[in-house]
């Protein structure tokens, strides 16, 4: 289960630029987690999965890196305003 929804959430963020913590496909991922998928077909779906991440990867609009001093910038701003 955490397999396939850390590869279908990987896919989402490279397609579509978004983390989609709240899973619409939940009830699959449960099912899945029970015993829904042998194991032929769990590794035949994350093979899957992962060939289309790659590329995906190649095409994605998201920068090579992290901008850190953003990310610093808003943990700054965000930590201030906890106070």
């Amino acid at each position: 289960m955490h397999l396939i929804r850390l590869l279908r959430m990987g896919l989402e963020v490279l397609e579509e630029g978004e983390l989609l913590v709240r899973r619409p496909d939940a009830a699959e991922l449960v099912a899945i987690r029970d015993g829904a998928w042998s194991y032929e077909e769990l590794l035949a779906g994350a093979s899957a999965l992962r060939e289309r991440i790659e590329r995906a990867a190649a095409t994605t609009a998201l920068p090579e890196d992290v901008d850190r001093e953003r990310v610093n910038q808003l943990a700054f701003e965000l930590m201030i305003e906890e106070r």
